[in-house]
């Protein structure tokens, strides 16, 4: 019997066995590890035994590293964020600085909300034209800018205090804004931080919370916390919130540590950030929830998520882990290798812009990438 081997290498002796079934078309599958398919093994037209070794992972696109551009090498990437159009771009340094380009990448300034000091930029976001900016210290302050990054103005949810600030989430428009604070309050605004007020999903109490997203309209509101492992979806704009439950039986271990919806909040991805943790996702707005599995049937400490307007590309990233890639709403996902190499990174954060064409991922410690 002929074969015919189609890809580059053969697996080491020494790797993991695999273990061999078949698909729905009756396809030999064979997975390794626990993780994504490995090989697939079939016969064509002539009779032929063909099986296809694992590849480099297809890339529609290319990755750059963006640290020359910003003139910053290896560091410790914390939080990123793209504009609909992905010419506006904003990446924030644990223990530094945050920058911006309003030219896709192609250069790079140093914004400074604070001043001239160093702040753990732990989230930022910007709305579609990129005009409106937020940006978030852990352990500082809640910073926002009205004119594309010219200047900065500290908002005050919860008074001239340092807090937590976790993460943050604006409308397309940049009119509602949410705002949680780990082991604290969830704050909304819906005057594009004029005012505030504080939002109660889990009732008056502090919540370590982790996650937070905003759709487009502002309508759709996901809210993610890690004590008592729950997942707030509120579609009034805040009025009123619900508990969705990805999972039938949520406990503790449901750390929600990442959130992101489409433009209309019908599709919603979450992923929990434990190194047992699991990615979900739903396609009917929360009513119903599914398991998606970038990495095969196994677990990884999902930090990072985001969602195209349509919902179609969702790009999501590990800590201690891999990033992925699907561009068909997640019925596959594809792994994707920016530094060209078979290793695990700290994926921190990810963010695209409108239509998923532009990407950009920062690795803790390591480098920040933008994909196009």
């Amino acid at each position: 019997m002929s074969e015919i081997r189609i890809g580059a290498t053969e697996p080491a002796p020494d790797s993991p066995a695999f273990s061999v079934s078949r698909d729905s078309a009756g396809i030999l599958i064979g997975v390794r590890d626990n993780a994504a398919p490995q090989f697939a093994v079939s016969r064509d037209s002539g009779g032929l035994l063909l099986s296809a070794w694992p590849t480099a992972p297809a890339v529609v696109g290319s990755w750059t590293d963006q640290g020359p551009a910003v003139g910053v090498s290896n560091t410790w990437w914390r939080s990123c964020a793209v504009n609909s159009d992905g010419s506006v771009l904003m990446a924030g340094i644990y223990n530094w600085r945050l920058h911006l380009s309003s030219d896709g990448g192609e250069t790079w300034d140093e914004a400074r909300p604070a001043g001239d000091v160093s702040q753990d930029w732990f989230s930022c976001d910007c709305s579609a034209d990129g005009s409106l900016m937020m940006a978030a210290a852990y352990d500082g302050r809640l910073w926002l800018s009205s004119n594309g990054g010219g200047s900065w103005a500290e908002a005050t949810p919860a008074g001239s205090v340092y807090k937590k600030w976790r993460c943050c989430s604006m409308s397309s428009d940049g009119t509602t804004i949410l705002a949680p604070v780990d082991g604290g309050r969830l704050y909304l605004s819906t005057t594009g931080g004029a005012t505030w007020g504080e939002a109660t999903p889990a009732g008056a109490a502090d919540k370590y919370w982790r996650a937070a997203s905003v759709s487009a309209d502002g309508s759709v509101l996901m809210a993610g916390e890690v004590g008592a492992g729950r997942l707030y979806l509120s579609t009034t704009g805040g009025a009123s919130w619900g508990e969705t439950t990805p999972v039938a039986s949520p406990a503790n271990i449901m750390a929600w540590h990442c959130c992101g919806s489409s433009s209309d909040g019908s599709v919603l991805l979450a992923g929990v950030g434990l190194a047992y943790g699991r990615l979900y996702l739903s396609t009917t707005g929360g009513a119903t929830w599914g398991e998606t599995r970038p990495a095969g049937n196994a677990s990884n400490y999902w930090e990072a998520v985001s969602v195209s307007s349509d919902g179609s590309v969702l790009l999501a990233g590990a800590m201690y882990g891999r990033l992925y890639l699907s561009t068909n709403g997640g019925e596959t996902w594809d792994e994707q290798r920016p530094s060209g190499d078979d290793a695990a990174y700290q994926w921190q954060s990810c963010a695209m812009d409108s239509d998923g064409s532009v990407l950009l991922a920062g690795q803790f410690g390591e480098k920040l990438w933008r994909y196009e």
